[in-house]
């Protein structure tokens, strides 16, 4: 299946609503495209939804509104109004690849109460706000950073990978991805940074993973996609891996078992606990 009739330029990111039934779409000349695909028909129907004057870096659904970060600002896009509002009530003074997310994520039934948005900003903070735009919390973590941050250990390291970095380089926080339901993912060229937004703390830190060209979280698992090392795809966790659960519960059974025939043993008459004892000795 082939999505056409939309992008003329590189798609930077991608979104679907939790039934599968649209996707929107934004590139980097600040378009976004809304997609909707019809898996029985075997068909898509595109259509612009509105332009930006630079590129889009991410892109969150809720059942009202499409959240839109560009490279300038944070917007809500009304499904049923068609007026964009933005977060915040000035565009950023320094232009980067800062994202933004709701929170919780939408899922397949609609919810009666509304999301909670994050977007990044520049020097290391984090804005709430809701969906009316209005800013209600400034998250820092500049201070954090700088003690001793909890490093990311990864199982079987690669090689060091080291990125080159532009002159005047200062770590920022770029796109936000959700980790374990509750923690927040997010990168920069070199650095990956796991967020925990109540209260306001660093959860872990990592700033030698080459040169990092996107993140994606599954459950409690992150997937770093690189460029120029030795593997193209590197999976970090926070949680340590456990033994298989279910060796103990069946030890405990058998202990339990055992256990329940020594005390039917102990009630049965001696004569019929001896003639039991010897059928097992022959």
């Amino acid at each position: 299946m082939y999505v056409s009739g939309a992008h003329n330029s590189a798609v930077t990111c991608v979104e679907w609503c939790p039934d599968g039934e649209l996707l929107y779409s934004g590139d980097i000349h600040g378009k976004v495209y809304v997609t909707v695909v019809k898996f029985q028909e075997g068909m898509t129907q595109t259509a612009l939804m509105m332009h930006e004057p630079s590129p889009i870096v991410q892109l969150s659904y809720s059942w009202t509104n499409l959240l839109i970060s560009t490279e300038k600002r944070s917007i809500l896009w009304d499904f049923h109004s068609e007026i964009i509002t933005q977060v915040g009530q000035k565009e950023r003074k320094s232009p980067g690849p800062f994202g933004a997310i709701f929170y919780p994520p939408s899922k397949e039934e609609k919810e009666e109460t509304q999301p909670v948005i994050y977007t990044s900003r520049p020097g290391l903070r984090l804005w709430t706000s809701d969906v009316s735009g209005k800013v209600s919390a400034t998250l820092m973590y500049k201070a954090l950073t700088n003690e001793n941050p909890p490093g990311i250990m990864i199982m079987n390291p690669p090689p060091p990978c080291f990125a080159s970095l532009p002159s005047g380089y200062q770590p920022q926080f770029g796109r936000l991805r959700l980790l374990h339901g509750q923690f927040f993912v997010t990168w920069d060229i070199s650095h990956l940074w796991v967020l925990d937004a109540s209260p306001c703390a660093l959860v872990g830190f990592h700033s030698n993973l080459g040169e990092i060209v996107d993140v994606s979280t599954a459950g409690d698992e992150i997937y770093v996609l690189q460029r120029g090392g030795e593997r193209l795809i590197m999976k970090l966790s926070l949680i340590p891996k456990l033994s298989n659960p279910l060796l103990g519960v069946m030890t405990l059974l058998e202990h339990s078992y055992k256990s329940l025939e020594e005390e039917n043993l102990d009630e049965q008459e001696p004569g019929a606990k001896k003639a039991r004892g010897f059928r097992q000795k022959a």
